[in-house]
């Protein structure tokens, strides 16, 4: 990882977040183990929160700027469970 990219050790969930901004590519770790589980590739990604459980996905406000679409995944396995 290069700056401007980052690490965040999400304990609840033991799970680990990081992101390359070089290739815009997310990756989730085990935090038990540090074996990755799985990877998110997605280019209009604005930001990421994290909650028990879940993940929420907040991407760029839409060209109209009338909404922004929103996805929530299991942070198990990266399964959408509901996207806005």
């Amino acid at each position: 990882l290069g700056w401007p990219g980052f690490v965040e050790f999400d304990d609840v969930n033991s799970k680990v977040l990081t992101y390359s901004a070089r290739e815009k590519l997310y990756k989730i770790w085990d935090l038990v183990n540090y074996t990755e589980l799985y990877q998110i590739e997605d280019r209009e990604i604005q930001e990421i929160k994290i909650s028990p459980g879940i993940m929420l996905l907040i991407y760029n406000r839409s060209p109209c700027g009338e909404r922004v679409p929103l996805k929530i995944l299991s942070i198990q396995d990266g399964e959408e469970l509901q996207s806005f």
